[in-house]
């Protein structure tokens, strides 16, 4: 009652008034178990509780005919329990502060805000180490690309451009290494057998022979596109494809740009051969 009258003055701003009564023999001698045979007294007991407790804070201390107090009023927000005596005219209060009640939650939260902190930095550090593990990879092959480009490029008369210089011509460039198993789909006959063979023993067969583990095979491809970089407008363009049992290398993607290059400063639709050296090792 203290909390309540003390909580809601300070939201009227010193309007508030409490009114207070006897009550009915009901409840406070059925409901509470308190003798309501002189409810004057009863009530000047009442108000020197409730007296003590709006005072406060601090601790209410009153013993009278009624009632014996002893509990901190602290306008501390509290959860709390009563329970009336059986066989005595008394009644059983338990109080517990919301901070108390509440300590195990708070602390069992924040454990569990302290370990989703951690696993979330952990998830990105492992997220970042990735990203730059790809980026790095992509750099290096992005150089690789362009180192296997640069002379084919300077055999046509092509230098790169000064830093902060302005360029003359754009250079796309691009490869693609495609692998395809052979063994066993590209043969129909994969499943061979046999009929049969003469040895010691009587005739056995027919029986099967299993297929043979072919190499994969590898379709390559560069391609090359030269834009003026006023306008825009597409120089030369070029394609150069080979196949093999490997997966080539940075000397055979070299070689395959200079055998795009080979028609410069034509270019032509139509597919044709071209041979390019590689260097002996």
């Amino acid at each position: 009652m203290a909390q309540e009258a003390l909580s809601n003055q300070a939201v009227c701003k010193g309007r508030f008034t409490l009114g207070l009564g006897t009550s009915h023999h009901w409840i406070i001698e059925d409901m509470l178990g308190l003798a309501y045979e002189r409810p004057a007294q009863q009530m000047r007991n009442y108000l020197d509780v409730l007296n003590a407790a709006l005072s406060g804070p601090g601790s209410v201390d009153v013993e009278n005919d009624g009632y014996r107090v002893h509990s901190p009023i602290d306008q501390t927000d509290r959860l709390g329990s009563a329970a009336p005596l059986g066989h005595y005219s008394g009644v059983v209060v338990a109080t517990n502060t919301v901070t108390a009640a509440l300590a195990d939650w708070r602390e069992q939260t924040r454990f569990l805000v302290i370990a989703a902190t951690l696993a979330a930095a952990v998830i990105a550090l492992i997220l970042f180490l990735i990203i730059r593990q790809i980026s790095r990879q992509n750099r290096e092959a992005q150089q690789r690309l362009e180192d296997a480009a640069h002379p084919a490029l300077a055999a046509a008369g092509f230098a790169a451009a000064a830093p902060g210089a302005t360029p003359d011509v754009l250079v796309q460039i691009g490869a693609r290494v495609t692998r395809y198993e052979r063994s066993p789909w590209d043969d129909p006959l994969w499943l061979r057998g046999g009929f049969g063979r003469w040895g010691p023993r009587p005739w056995v067969g027919p029986y099967p022979y299993w297929y043979r583990n072919e190499p994969p095979r590898y379709d390559r491809e560069v391609a090359l596109l030269l834009r003026d970089r006023a306008n825009g407008a597409p120089l030369y363009e070029a394609r150069a494809t080979t196949e093999g049992t490997s997966s080539g290398g940075d000397e055979l993607l070299s070689a395959m740009f200079k055998a795009a290059m080979t028609d410069f400063p034509k270019s032509g639709s139509v597919p044709h051969t071209v041979s390019v050296k590689l260097s002996e090792r």
